[in-house]
């Protein structure tokens, strides 16, 4: 799988590697800002479930007024919060279950195995992993989102607007 595409203000800001003309930069960084999506209707979708509700009102309440929680992003966050819940329930069940359950194979054998739920808990994690750096939830992703704000300041002050503003 390839890189992530890179913001076209950062490749105008750091030159363009892969010898993209300016004008195409700029022209990439206009349809990027061009692409304003509202957050006027940030709710849980109807088929979160209860307790996946409260995780995705909380974040909701954290993202308030960062600007950064648009409509399109409600299903991501909804399944984000959906596999936070499944990853919790799995946890409790093992808790209680313990690491090991005893299956009886077709020979009649009773055999220690580990518990399934091992398997679909990783699996939430490995999603809820994948999702938190999308959004900004791990302390890397936000660096990395501080890291593209001051160089969107930079960038503003270079061209001079940041002095009349």
């Amino acid at each position: 799988m390839g890189r992530k595409a890179k913001p076209a203000h950062l490749h105008l800001l750091e030159g363009s590697k892969s010898h993209r003309s300016n004008e195409e930069l700029e022209a990439r960084k206009q349809a990027e800002e061009d692409m304003n999506f509202k957050d006027d209707v940030v709710r849980a979708p109807t088929w979160l479930r209860k307790d996946a509700k409260k995780h995705f009102n909380k974040l909701v309440k954290e993202f308030r007024g960062s600007g950064l929680l648009k409509n399109v992003d409600v299903n991501a966050l909804a399944l984000y919060a959906d596999a936070l819940l499944d990853y919790i329930e799995c946890t409790k069940t093992v808790e209680v279950e313990g690491f090991t359950i005893e299956q009886t194979n077709k020979a009649g054998a009773t055999n220690s195995i580990p518990h399934p739920l091992l398997t679909k808990k990783k699996q939430s994690f490995d999603q809820m992993s994948k999702l938190m750096g999308e959004f900004g939830l791990t302390p890397a992703a936000r660096a990395s989102l501080a890291r593209n704000m001051v160089n969107e300041v930079r960038e503003s002050d270079d061209t001079g607007f940041g002095d009349r503003l």
